[in-house]
């Protein structure tokens, strides 16, 4: 089945389009697409791999947890494709652009940085497994000893429903 949809831009998405796809998981990632057997293994958080938008179609379609848990990002098209099909244009075509108005995972290590106030407006607009991801990142930031504010790590313990101090 070909799908195609041409936009106001008036560019062309088609099933062969091919999407740099960032894994937002925090660890090693794999999708299985479960009918054609397809995987696609990301080996840590930031890594890149292009998938055809039709494989990112049958993720959302058998395992939409990718998506609502930010694991992977859509960055764009692949090299060689139109270059005016924009990131937001492949989300919408997709239909989960509600999932990327949370932070993106992948500034987690920053986490250290944030005020009290972007700690609490950040984690409310996180879903639960995106929450997960936040969580092995700030016992990493403990440990590495990048994050030793007792104030914070009493917020984030908090927030996260995580007792840090354990860690």
């Amino acid at each position: 089945m070909d799908v195609s949809t041409t936009t106001k831009k008036n560019i062309k998405i088609t099933d062969s389009l091919l999407v740099k796809v960032q894994s937002g998981f925090y660890g090693r990632l794999c999708y299985v697409n479960k009918r054609s057997g397809e995987t696609v293994i990301w080996a840590e958080q930031g890594d890149i791999q292009v998938m055809p938008i039709s494989e990112l179609r049958d993720m959302k379609g058998q395992q939409p947890q990718f998506f609502s848990n930010q694991w992977v990002l859509i960055l764009g098209v692949a090299e060689g494709e139109d270059l005016r099909i924009t990131a937001e244009d492949i989300c919408k075509y997709l239909v989960v652009n509600q999932y990327y108005n949370a932070i993106n995972p992948n500034t987690f290590r920053e986490a250290h940085n944030w005020s009290d106030a972007e700690i609490s407006r950040n984690i409310s607009l996180m879903s639960e497994g995106t929450k997960e991801i936040l969580r092995n990142v700030i016992a990493d930031l403990i440990r590495d000893g990048q994050l030793d504010s007792r104030k914070k790590i009493r917020l984030f313990s908090e927030l996260l429903d995580t007792n840090f101090d354990d860690k």
